[in-house]
């Protein structure tokens, strides 16, 4: 399946976004919280198969990642991945592939 990236930015699927809170080691109840949303809106944005959730929603979902060293990636599909120092980022091809978190393996 082909992604496009939406004009809200790459936040695509709800297994994107749970294999990018699982990197930032936090659960939904955590990541609610720091993202200052309602417990019900994480999960319920995760059973998503595409996210269609607002603009607003999407960037506090973004930043939150962020502040956890976190950043979502729409290519090869979507994925997320955790920021190092020279921030390289793991894929499949690369030893260190624990650091790499496609939406289609869930880490």
């Amino acid at each position: 399946m082909k992604y496009k990236r939406d004009v809200f930015g790459p936040l695509v699927t709800g297994r994107q976004l749970k294999a990018a809170r699982a990197l930032a080691g936090l659960s939904q109840k955590e990541f609610a919280h720091e993202c200052g949303l309602h417990f019900s809106s994480v999960a319920y944005i995760e059973q998503q198969e595409l996210i269609g959730s607002a603009e607003s929603t999407k960037d506090k979902i973004i930043y939150a990642l962020e502040r956890f060293g976190v950043k979502l990636t729409i290519e090869p599909g979507p994925g997320a991945y955790l920021v190092t120092g020279n921030e390289k980022r793991c894929n499949d091809s690369q030893e260190d592939a624990a650091q790499s978190c496609h939406a289609d393996s869930l880490c």
